[in-house]
């Protein structure tokens, strides 16, 4: 049996088994695209944690995830899934600096009545292909029309494309059209799914982003974690996840929040 390691981004390694992997969280925490790195001592375990119960919690209602178990306190098995290069946001209400900086017709607060869903292409080092991008993750808007797809500063008014990409300079299965309307659809249940029983437990679930691949068999699943960094969680009003160390509070109340949600996460399996 061959194994390998797989660095994958965001401080987490993969260990490649036949069909699955041993996803390992660590201790780092970043902003910024990176700018900001911080070691917050038990993020891994809290992660884990949290990750794992949240996808404990969608698999009992049905939702194809990856995730198959926690084996230690800082690790859990998935089945090993081919990547689609895509974030999928869900967005309840206006949090965060960037999205009120796309859309100043909204303020923070804002909430909507059906969640907003929107797609990121992830690049790296600010490049697709052969393409040299002004950012890295931009905004995609799909023009089934045309073929093409527009993409977009995050964190600017939605004017013109930056550059539009035909679909067959982004898509990998012949199929992917039809993939990006199940993702969007499995990303708005999963949001509902979560946003329900995280509101028994007293917390707003204003946004998260979840990632997706397709395992050996074919089957498009939520893949890669869920954990405190995925999203804004808020409890009672207040913010509970990693928005805390964008705004630079200490580390100290970064650390206790994720301990707390780690904690009440593990209430998720009474709500099953």
């Amino acid at each position: 049996m061959t194994l390998s390691i797989v660095p994958l981004a965001e401080g987490k390694t993969q260990l490649i088994l036949p069909h699955t992997v041993i996803q390992q969280a660590k201790d780092d925490i970043t902003a910024d695209d990176g700018k900001k790195h911080d070691l917050l001592s038990g993020k891994a375990v809290w992660s884990t944690t949290t990750s794992c119960n949240n996808f404990g919690f969608l698999r009992t209602h049905g939702i194809p995830v990856a995730f198959l178990e926690k084996i230690s306190p800082t690790s859990f098995s998935a089945l090993y899934c081919d990547m689609l290069p895509y974030e999928v946001v869900a967005r309840r209400e206006v949090q965060g600096k960037n999205f009120p900086l796309r859309r100043p017709d909204l303020k923070v607060g804002d909430r909507f009545d059906e969640p907003l869903i929107e797609f990121f292409l992830k690049t790296s080092n600010r490049r697709w292909k052969d393409n040299s991008l002004p950012c890295d993750d931009p905004l995609m808007r799909f023009d089934d029309e045309d073929g093409f797809i527009h993409l977009f500063v995050p964190n600017k008014p939605e004017v013109e494309p930056f550059l539009s990409l035909s679909y067959d300079e982004v898509f990998i299965h012949d199929n992917e059209r039809e993939l990006i309307e199940k993702m969007r659809v499995l990303t708005r249940d999963v949001f509902l799914l979560l946003e329900g029983a995280w509101g028994k437990l007293e917390f707003n679930l204003a946004d998260f982003k979840i990632e997706f691949g397709i395992d050996a068999f074919g089957k498009l699943r939520v893949a890669d974690v869920i954990d405190n960094d995925s999203g804004r969680l808020m409890y009672k009003g207040k913010h509970a996840s990693k928005e805390l160390y964008r705004e630079d509070k200490g580390l100290d109340e970064v650390a206790a929040k994720f301990a707390f949600v780690a904690e009440q996460s593990t209430l998720l399996k009474s709500l099953r």
